[in-house]
C-alpha cells in the first residue's frame, strides 16, 4: 500500500502542444464569450453616464467665488445676460399696471327712469309740500337738512323747491303731471352714459387698496373682456356731479332737469344705483398674466468690456457675469470641437 498516494510520470505533467492558432482566430474566441461583451458594454455606459454628469465636452470654467483678480478680466466674445434686477423691476411696474377687474350690472340703473315717475306723480298729486311721504320729500332732499348746496346756494324753502318742482311736472292748470314722462326720459338719456361704465362704492376702492391713478378694467355681461378701462374718478357719482364731471357739464343739454337741477341731484344720489363690483380673482388672475407676458431685461457686453476690475476679487454678481461670457463661448464652439474633447 503506498503512503505518499500513487507518483505521476514526468511526462503526464507536461502541457500537451497543440498547433498554435491563427491571429483572427485567436481574436474571434474572446469576442465569442458573452461574458466578455457585457463586461465591455457595462464599462461604455460608465463611461457615457461619466461624460454626460461631467459635461466633458465643455471647456473647464476656470473662476470661482473669492478668487483675485490681478490683471482683471475682459470678454472674450460679445454676449447677452439677463438683468434680474431690472426684470423684477419691469415685472412689477407691469403688475402695478393691471387694471383691476370690476363687474358691472346696469340693472340697478336700468329701473331708476320709473322710479323717478313713479315718485314725481306723487309730487304732481301733492297739494301741499306735507301731502308728500317723507321718504319722497328725503330723496328730493326737500326737508330742512337738506337746504342748500351748488345748485341752490342761496338755500331756498323746501316748500318753493316743492312748488318749483310741481311747476316743472305741469306748468298749465288741469295739467299737473303731463310733464312726467318728457322728465323720465329725459333722465333716462342723462344716465345712459353711466350704464356702459357703471358706478361704484368708493368702499370698494379703501377696501382693496385702489389708489386715484391706478385704472379700472369694466366687464359687462358675461363676457370675460373688458370693455373700458377707466379710472376711480371716472365711475365715482361724486366725482361724475361736480362741475367738471361728466354729469355735471351735461346739466344744460337737458332743460327740464336743468330747472330743478338740485332736487334732481340730490335723488340721484340717495339711490342705490352701485352697478360694479370688484372681482378679485379675476384681477389676481389678470396679473398673473402680466408677470408671465414681461419679457426678460437683457444687457449686452461687448468684446473686451472689463468684467472683473484689476486687482478685485470675484464676487457672486462677477462670478455670475463670468459665467454667462462663458456660456456664450461655449456655445460656439462647433460640434467637432465638442467631440474632440
Amino acid at each position: 500500500m503506498a503512503l505518499f498516494g500513487i507518483r505521476k510520470r514526468r511526462s503526464s505533467r507536461v502541457i500537451p502542444l497543440r498547433p498554435a492558432s491563427p491571429f483572427w482566430g485567436a481574436l474571434a474566441e474572446p469576442l465569442a464569450n458573452r461574458s466578455v461583451w457585457l463586461r465591455a458594454g457595462m464599462c461604455l455606459v460608465a463611461l457615457a453616464v461619466l461624460v454626460i454628469c461631467l459635461e466633458a465636452w465643455r471647456p473647464p470654467f476656470p473662476y470661482r467665488i473669492g478668487d483675485f483678480a490681478d490683471h482683471g478680466i475682459v470678454a472674450r466674445v460679445d454676449f447677452r445676460r439677463i438683468d434680474w434686477f431690472a426684470t423684477d423691476r419691469a415685472r412689477s411696474a407691469a403688475e402695478a399696471a393691471t387694471p383691476h377687474v370690476f363687474r358691472n350690472d346696469p340693472t340697478p340703473l336700468a329701473v331708476l327712469p320709473a322710479k323717478l315717475r313713479a315718485n314725481l306723480r306723487e309730487i304732481a298729486e301733492a297739494k301741499t309740500l306735507g301731502d308728500v311721504s317723507s321718504s319722497t320729500r328725503i330723496a328730493f332732499g326737500l326737508t330742512q337738512e337738506s337746504q342748500g348746496g351748488p345748485a341752490n346756494p342761496k338755500g331756498a324753502a323746501p316748500s318753493d323747491e316743492f312748488l318749483a318742482l310741481r311747476r316743472n311736472i305741469g306748468d298749465r292748470p288741469g295739467l299737473a303731471g303731463n310733464r312726467i314722462d318728457e322728465i323720465a326720459n329725459e333722465f333716462a338719456n342723462f344716465i345712459a352714459q353711466l350704464k356702459n361704465r357703471g358706478l361704484a362704492d368708493v368702499n370698494e376702492f379703501t377696501l382693496n387698496k385702489i389708489e386715484r391713478d391706478q385704472s379700472l378694467a369694466i366687464i359687462t355681461g358675461g363676457s370675460n373682456s373688458p370693455q373700458q378701462i377707466v379710472f376711480p374718478a371716472d365711475v365715482q357719482l361724486s366725482e361724475l356731479l361736480k362741475p367738471t364731471g361728466t354729469l355735471g357739464k351735461a346739466w344744460s343739454n337737458y332743460p327740464l332737469l336743468n330747472a330743478n337741477r338740485r332736487v334732481f341731484e340730490h335723488w340721484l344720489v340717495s339711490q342705490p344705483a352701485v352697478t360694479l363690483s370688484y372681482d378679485g380673482a379675476a384681477t389676481l388672475a389678470a396679473r398673473h398674466e402680466a408677470l408671465d407676458k414681461t419679457p426678460k431685461v437683457t444687457r449686452e457686453y461687448r468684446r473686451n468690456t472689463v468684467l472683473v476690475p484689476s486687482r478685485e476679487v470675484i464676487d457672486d454678481e462677477r462670478l455670475a457675469l463670468l459665467k454667462a461670457e462663458h456660456d456664450e463661448l461655449n456655445s460656439r464652439l462647433s460640434t467637432g470641437r465638442k467631440a474632440l474633447r
